[in-house]
C-alpha cells in the first residue's frame, strides 16, 4: 500500500514540475521573441538627458586686477 502512494506521489509531483517547465519556458521563449523585434529609430529617449552630464555655461572672463600699491 506504502508503494502505491509514494507511486502516486512522485506522478502528481513529477506532473507539476512538467507544467511549470512549459510556463517557464514559455515566458522565455517570449523574452527571447521580444529581444530579437527590431529596434524603432523613433524611439523617444529623452530618458538618457537624466543621465547625462550637466552642461556648464561658458567661463567669463575677469577683468584684470592692477597690483596695489603700499602707501609710504
Amino acid at each position: 500500500m506504502f508503494i502505491l502512494a509514494m507511486i502516486g506521489s512522485v506522478w502528481i509531483f513529477s506532473c507539476v514540475m512538467a507544467v511549470a517547465l512549459c510556463v517557464a519556458a514559455r515566458r522565455g521563449d517570449e523574452l527571447i521573441a521580444a529581444a530579437a523585434l527590431p529596434v524603432d529609430a523613433d524611439l523617444d529617449v529623452a530618458f538618457v538627458a537624466t543621465f547625462a552630464e550637466p552642461e556648464l555655461p561658458a567661463p567669463v572672463a575677469r577683468p584684470a586686477v592692477q597690483p596695489q600699491r603700499a602707501a609710504l
